[in-house]
């Protein structure tokens, strides 16, 4: 069933769930600052050097939009981490919402005001004209060339609905409390808030996500939300996660 949904959503299907070993660094909605995330790579770097075992780097979504520099996070992200780590990147809403936009312009044109026309200028395209905003089948268009030409889109198209490491899981928005992970619709896993939050999810691992923007990175029992706000002048959050240990939180502002 996940693999006919993800086909559906275009993203990609991991393999069967390993244990975490060694250490593992999730980040949270990055929107296009290039500059946050850049200084947070070095912390996560910087405190890398001191952990044991393999480094894992989990994206929980939403690379794009909002921000300045959408291109320039998806190149720090593609090419600018060390050749050691391994790396999981989740789809989030923002990125799923970029991929209908592309695919049916005239149906999704509101991604554009999701922080789509930032994403666009990142790409040095001009989403407007004179009268506005220009025709979205054109600037749909240029943009998934100018995606394919830097090798974007397909890095895209293959992110995840969800990563596992017992004892954490990861995913963009939550889950529906009652189902396992298998049995997700994409839909909640990209975007599901109210039925979520506050409510006992089930599962077995400590559910890790991002989308709800928090004051403070939220750190429970069962669940770690990631998401502060990077783009409303809010930190950009880490977690440093291994098993058995409290997590640890980084930040850069």
């Amino acid at each position: 069933m996940l693999k006919a949904l993800a086909t559906l959503f275009g993203g990609g299907v991991e393999a069967a769930p390993l244990p975490l070993t060694g250490t593992l660094y999730a980040i949270g909605d990055i929107h296009g600052h290039a500059d946050k995330l850049k200084a947070l790579l070095a912390q996560i770097a910087a405190d890398a050097a001191n952990q044991p075992g393999p480094i894992t780097l989990v994206g929980l979504g939403d690379y794009l939009n909002r921000g300045p520099d959408s291109q320039g996070v998806l190149h720090l992200l593609r090419h600018g981490l060390p050749a050691t780590w391994q790396t999981a990147f989740l789809r989030g809403n923002h990125e799923q919402k970029l991929l209908e936009f592309l695919a049916q312009p005239a149906l999704h044109a509101e991604w554009l005001s999701w922080g789509g026309a930032e994403t666009c200028q990142s790409y040095g395209l001009n989403p407007f004209n004179a009268t506005g905003l220009r025709n979205p089948a054109a600037l749909a268009a240029e943009l998934e060339h100018a995606l394919t030409e830097t090798g974007d889109l397909p890095w895209l198209q293959a992110t995840l609905l969800y990563h596992q490491a017992p004892p954490y899981s990861f995913v963009h928005a939550g889950v529906r409390p009652g189902l396992s992970l298998a049995q997700q619709m994409p839909e909640d896993l990209l975007y599901i808030r109210e039925d979520w939050l506050g409510r006992p999810h089930g599962l077995p691992t400590v559910v890790v996500f991002g989308h709800t923007i928090m004051a403070e990175p939220l750190l429970l029992p069962d669940r770690i939300g990631l998401d502060t706000g990077a783009y409303q002048n809010g930190p950009l959050t880490a977690a440093r996660l291994r098993a058995n240990q409290t997590p640890v939180i980084l930040q850069a502002t």
